[in-house]
């Protein structure tokens, strides 16, 4: 009996791991892709002026880099730096913050209290009881707010999970600065951090990860092809609508935003809960300067409400090969809520914002300003709110629907980056090829 092909929905990074898998086991399947590229967020841009960049510092680490098969095409990241602005001033991350006497003294005097991190209700408990009251207050819980556009006291204790340990962050920086590479600091949640795991970034940019996953399985790409419908029957996946077509299916592997799928799912309601749950909405605006390093750290977060951002970064800084010789880029990240005014400003007079703002710490900053681009996206980071959180957990464990698996950041739910998209997605994807090869009564290829 012929074998129904598997379903992958999204031509990302995730999906595309996910077909690769699917080709090695030997596996019929389809890859569909709304848009006219692969690549979805880990696409890479380059214009005539020779800058050469994503939206945001995208980097792996060596670790991954060597085991995606892709090592000698990377370069070693020398140095990834973090800061904070409060009250004016630049503080490093760690070291400068550790320095300050109400952060350190708060945060011992909290320890010594003995209230549990683990007992916290929400993302503001948490956050007191792991750093003290005052680095909480200043830092880390203005920051969430900004990041997700919900009050820290309606956050899951369990955005904490992307947080690295304070004492840990030290040590590795140390190890960083004596081995001079950027040592990859809260990046994998599910393989342990070491001196020995740094970042590293594709010749290519980010883009060349998935044009690397595309080799080999490109055959059975369909681009501008949306799924429309994904159909159930007795809570097990049957079929597919692709372009007003319906056709048959083993089982579905989605990148989609979970939040679709309540949309695309038909033969069940199993799947309702999923519209409540929100991912943050966003602007990405690229500042082209004249000039480099700019900017006090590759990286610099800034709590304070005056700043409409909450993050600035510098890849320049790290990532030379990304700009002109004598040249620049910043990507300042703004959260926002869709329709609000930031959303709603045009993109020029977002630009003069981030300039007027940025004047403190870069004086200069419009003399050597070349124009800029900006990106607005309404899915940018999951937000765990506590009114779902036992939900969450329940969809990161199974979909509920059988042959339905949900793989990648969007499609899992979850604050997790590259390697740990990698590592998760080969696991489920695993799972799934045991899976099948169970029921066609097959040995695994």
């Amino acid at each position: 009996m012929k074998q129904q092909p598997v379903i992958v929905i999204g031509g990302g990074y995730a999906g595309l791991l996910a077909a690769r898998q699917l080709a090695a086991a030997q596996i019929p399947f389809k890859l569909y892709e709304a848009s006219k590229n692969i690549a979805g967020f880990a696409s890479t841009f380059k214009d005539v002026e020779g800058y050469s960049y994503d939206f945001g510092t995208h980097l792996i680490t060596n670790r991954l880099a060597q085991t995606l098969g892709i090592g000698a095409r990377c370069r070693d990241v020398e140095y990834f730096g973090e800061s904070v602005v409060i009250g004016g001033k630049v503080y490093s991350y760690p070291f400068g913050l550790v320095a300050v006497p109400k952060f350190s003294l708060s945060a011992l005097k909290q320890r010594l209290s003995g209230s549990p991190a683990a007992a916290a209700m929400d993302a503001a408990a948490w956050a007191e009881a792991s750093l003290g009251p005052e680095l909480a207050r200043e830092v880390a819980i203005p920051l969430m707010e900004k990041l997700t556009g919900a009050p820290a006291t309606e956050l899951s204790p369990a955005i904490s999970n992307k947080l690295p340990n304070v004492l840990q962050t030290v040590m590795l920086r140390i190890a960083g600065r004596l081995s001079r590479k950027a040592v990859a600091i809260g990046y994998c949640q599910d393989l342990p951090e070491k001196a020995s795991v740094w970042h590293a970034y594709p010749t290519g940019g980010i883009a060349m990860i998935c044009e690397h996953l595309l080799n080999g399985v490109d055959d059975n790409v369909r681009l501008e092809s949306p799924v429309q419908k994904i159909h159930v029957e007795n809570d097990a996946i049957v079929g597919v609508d692709v372009n007003g077509q319906t056709q048959p299916a083993a089982a579905v592997v989605s990148t989609a935003p979970v939040n679709v799928l309540p949309r695309l799912v038909c033969g069940t309601d199993r799947l309702k809960y999923l519209k409540e749950f929100r991912y943050s909405n966003m602007i990405f605006v690229n500042l082209f300067l004249n000039g480099r390093n700019l900017m006090p750290n590759v990286v610099v977060w800034f709590p304070e409400k005056q700043y409409d951002f909450f993050r600035v970064q510098e890849p320049p800084i790290s990532l030379p090969w990304t700009a002109p010789e004598g040249q620049t880029y910043l990507t300042v990240d703004i959260g926002c809520h869709v329709g609000d005014r930031l959303w709603n400003t045009d993109d020029d007079a977002l630009a003069a914002n981030c300039l007027d703002q940025l004047q403190s710490l870069v004086p200069d900053i419009k003399s050597r300003y070349r124009g800029a681009r900006v990106l607005r996206t309404k899915i940018a980071y999951p937000v765990y709110l506590r009114a779902y959180e036992e939900e969450r957990k329940s969809f990161s464990r199974d979909s509920g629907i059988k042959g339905l698996y949900s793989v990648g950041r969007n499609g899992e739910f979850a604050h997790i980056l590259m390697e740990d998209v990698y590592l998760r997605t080969t696991q489920r994807v695993g799972r799934m090829i045991e899976d099948l090869n169970r029921a066609s009564g097959q040995r695994p290829h």
